[in-house]
């Protein structure tokens, strides 16, 4: 697509950013929104040893996913610093910003639709009935949120806005194209002198499935701590998480009803392909295969 490649958002991105770590090349220094490269010593010791571990099965350490090279195993970047994850608001919305006279936020504004004259948008309407007139409307609620309130103001498939007597607006294939990553999740007890959990996340296996195409890694296997240790015999558990990342299934999201309280009826649709379904088997084999590699097994003693 036209103005996406890596070669032109990359400025963008590195305007974005502070970090002091990795190349000059692909990361910014000054930016408002601060990331942190996560280190060995970091890590918990269940978190290192699925790197070690991923090491030992025959995959590089990679160092920095945000650089040159991203096939391979390592601690990753994260957006918290001193435990604080810098959301938009945080880095964005400061003090300063906030106390602009031309910038008023609102919070618990449930959206319905958007208002059109003539075609163009030139505002929103709240589900309480609160208009907001605009001289430009930017819409950003979500996979989720997006399209329910454009198919609830008239945009989408022209055949199912009439069943719900919604008005046309524009006849176009909203909601007909969702994809999400599919998640499967092999969950490990901790063996009693590895109980560390904190931080709970910062390990990840990039990589490529037998079936990708091109340059494409299409596979994810991100260690986590996001399982609660009590469900764990041991009181303390790690979660190997795998996804496919680049999944071709594709899903829909349609409007149960006109209601804007009303949640939207999805379907992910994953994998909805012999594909997805055949990386997605591939990913777990090997998700299991390291965590029986000694590097890693030692330091947990049962998985399911």
């Amino acid at each position: 697509m036209d103005g996406w490649s890596y070669d032109e958002v990359l400025p963008t991105f590195k305007q974005m950013e502070n970090t002091p770590t990795g190349e000059d090349a692909h990361h910014g220094r000054t930016g408002p929104l601060s990331v942190r490269q996560r280190s060995d010593g970091e890590l918990t010791p269940s978190l290192l040893g699925f790197v070690e571990a991923s090491v030992a099965h025959g995959f590089k350490r990679v160092h920095d996913f945000n650089g040159a090279e991203q096939n391979g195993a390592d601690a990753y970047p994260v957006d918290v610093v001193d435990g604080v994850r810098q959301s938009t608001a945080l880095a964005y919305l400061t003090a300063a910003v906030r106390a602009r006279p031309n910038l008023t936020i609102r919070g618990d504004v449930n959206v319905d639709r958007v208002l059109f004259d003539r075609g163009r948008a030139v505002g929103v309407i709240a589900a309480d009935g609160t208009i907001f007139r605009a001289g430009e409307v930017i819409l950003s609620g979500g996979a989720y949120g997006s399209p329910a309130i454009l198919l609830r103001s008239g945009v989408g498939p022209a055949t199912d806005l009439r069943s719900l007597g919604i008005e046309v607006v524009a006849d176009l294939p909203v909601g007909q194209r969702l994809h999400d990553q599919p998640f499967f999740y092999n969950a490990y007890a901790l063996a009693p002198e590895y109980l560390h959990m904190t931080p709970a996340v910062g390990a990840l296996l990039w990589t490529a499935s037998s079936e990708a195409i091109g340059d494409e890694l299409d596979l994810h296997i991100t260690a986590t701590h996001l399982l609660d240790g009590s469900y764990s015999p041991t009181g303390g558990a790690i979660v190997l998480a795998i996804s496919v990342v680049q999944p071709e299934s594709r899903g829909t999201l349609r409007l149960a009803s006109r209601d804007p309280n009303e949640a939207p009826l999805i379907d992910n649709n994953y994998l909805g392909t012999d594909r997805d379904a055949r990386r997605m088997l591939e990913g777990v084999k090997l998700s299991r295969a390291i965590g029986r590699n000694e590097v890693f097994a030692h330091r947990s003693r049962q998985g399911r």
